[in-house]
């Protein structure tokens, strides 16, 4: 996790750095883009085969809950993403750091003028996001298998989250993102055939009925 938020500081440094003032989407083409080299080396380093992790025997033990019975490993993981969430939300929502970084996020020259080193608060937050996507990759392996085109598989959801939910809405991700695991389980269950078109389709209705983000209040203007 240090490892890969210290080439998430690199990254930032050399190349994202250069995109702050460029429209989101060619941030987004770029990340895309980004992958693809990423997904390159790996299957050059390691193969396209897909891999598995093995968990010891304690964590693949089954606890009853009482409605149902979840493995000791599921339920570890459902705890370590409970305290990642509350942590994010407390720092964001409930600090300066997180004011500091919603100003700069707002207006850059400002904050920097008002003494808030602005580079190095976007170079944590990106090397925080970074880590905290090696840990979710980390907590997710024994649970999914491993292949280069992983990061791709899920890419979609994540835009599809960040969309819906609107930019630094923590709670709002979070909602959204429980609203999107269960349209894109049960779609694939219950409709097979469909593939991941219900998910699509809910961006789409949602998009065109909520465009700044579902959870986002709207700007409402007076007239004097």
């Amino acid at each position: 996790v240090i490892a890969v938020a210290a080439l998430g500081i690199l990254a930032e440094r050399l190349l994202y750095v250069h995109l702050y003032k460029r429209p989101q989407l060619d941030q987004v083409l770029v990340t895309i883009g980004f992958n693809f080299i990423v997904i390159a080396v790996l299957t050059l380093m390691f193969g396209p085969n897909v891999m598995s992790m093995e968990l010891p025997p304690s964590m693949k033990a089954s606890v009853d809950l009482g409605f149902r019975d979840f493995e000791v490993y599921r339920i570890v993981v459902s705890i370590v993403c409970v305290c990642v969430i509350g942590a994010l939300w407390w720092i964001f929502d409930r600090t300066g750091i997180g004011a500091k970084l919603r100003a700069a996020v707002d207006n850059p020259t400002m904050t920097q003028a008002m003494g808030v080193n602005v580079p190095l608060l976007f170079s944590a937050t990106f090397a925080l996001g970074c880590g905290l996507a090696a840990l979710g990759g980390a907590l997710g392996a024994p649970m999914l298998p491993m292949e280069p085109m992983w990061p791709l598989k899920y890419l979609v959801l994540v835009l599809v989250v960040v969309a819906l939910a609107g930019q630094g809405q923590i709670r709002a991700s979070v909602a959204v993102a429980v609203i999107v695991g269960i349209v894109e389980t049960a779609g694939r269950y219950l409709f097979p055939q469909f593939g991941a078109f219900f998910i699509y389709a809910l961006l789409i209705v949602l998009m065109v009925w909520r465009q700044d983000g579902l959870f986002v209040r709207r700007k409402t203007t007076r007239v004097a």
